[in-house]
């Protein structure tokens, strides 16, 4: 019977025949005193892509782990096959465009995460490899200095951790935003609830900015890929207040959420003239309001005023979304 190794290494990849070799290259770099396997899922690429991953895995079957679908299912229910698929104690992430340049990166991860229990994730500093415009959030005065954060903040400032950064513990059970993109920071929260969060400050891996890559575009995204993105959010933030058993503070951060998801979807809709649908999603952001800042009377009024008169925002809309 195959031993069940300590850390499995997710790996989503389509159209990565570019930068595929050097992302499992720095997989099979690592040196550890621990066993690893690397699960791979190549969503149909139309590219060379899957012959990579073919090469690779006839060299290192008892690494590499491949799923092959026989056709494009999507990021979503890749990245669902690939996180069922892994066995480990501990799951490290690293996209197919993306690569790891420090070979104890996992050694290092690791033996945090065992020593210290009461910590679910350990995450690092990343090179950007791309355009200079791309600001790394980590060089941000909050987080650049700092090695420890709790749940509360990472529920607060959104995904500060970057996808190739992060080891984390595997958690047990079905993972319920298994539907939703970004995955990524939904599958934080959830395996680190009730935990603390640690960084390392040391650069022990390289993301990746391209036309191809999903966060880097986001400046050229079309409305409608912003809508589906808030709508993502939208239904995360209301599992997340389903799910975990909430305190007062991490219930008003999750209505602020929802109201920020709402607020955008209010003028995406009205940019897409679809006046009724601003209308409805104005009054569910009313409702978030009363939850986080019920004195606010500009964000009132407006709120209530899109709700009834939708039509008559469209205007100043257009100027800042065309």
């Amino acid at each position: 019977m195959e031993k069940v190794p300590v850390v499995s290494v997710a790996m989503m990849t389509y159209n990565h025949e570019p930068f595929i070799r050097q992302a499992i290259e720095g997989v099979l770099m690592q040196r550890c005193s621990f066993s690893y396997e690397l699960i791979i899922g190549e969503d149909c690429s139309t590219d060379g892509t899957r012959s990579v991953v073919e090469e690779y895995q006839r060299i290192y079957p008892h690494i590499i782990k491949p799923i092959f679908h026989q056709k494009n299912v999507g990021a979503i229910a890749n990245q669902a096959d690939v996180l069922n698929a892994c066995r480990g104690r501990y799951i490290a992430l690293c996209e197919g465009d993306d690569y790891w340049t420090d070979p104890l990166k996992l050694q290092k991860q690791v033996d945090f995460l065992e020593q210290n229990p009461d910590f679910a994730i350990c995450f690092h500093d990343i090179k950007v490899v791309g355009p200079a415009e791309f600001i790394n959030p980590l060089t941000a005065e909050h987080l650049k200095d700092r090695t420890l954060f709790s749940w509360d903040e990472l529920l607060e400032q959104g995904n500060f951790i970057f996808t190739p950064s992060v080891v984390l513990r595997r958690k047990e059970g079905n993972f319920p935003f298994a539907d939703l993109m970004p995955g990524d920071y939904f599958f934080y929260l959830w395996t680190g609830y009730g935990k603390k969060i640690f960084r390392m400050p040391l650069t022990m891996a390289a993301y990746r900015v391209h036309s191809g890559g999903s966060f880097s575009t986001k400046k050229q995204w079309s409305i409608e890929r912003i809508v589906q993105h808030h709508l993502n959010l939208k239904t995360g933030y209301q599992r997340v207040k389903q799910i975990f058993p909430l305190n007062y503070h991490q219930k008003k951060l999750v209505y602020q959420h929802l109201f920020n998801a709402y607020n955008s979807l209010r003028f995406a809709y009205l940019f897409q003239h679809q006046y009724m649908k601003s209308a409805i999603v104005s009054w569910k952001a009313l409702g978030c309001v009363f939850h986080t800042n019920p004195k606010s009377l500009k964000i009132l009024i407006s709120v209530l005023a899109n709700a009834f008169f939708p039509w008559a925002f469209y205007g100043r809309v257009n100027e800042v979304w065309k």
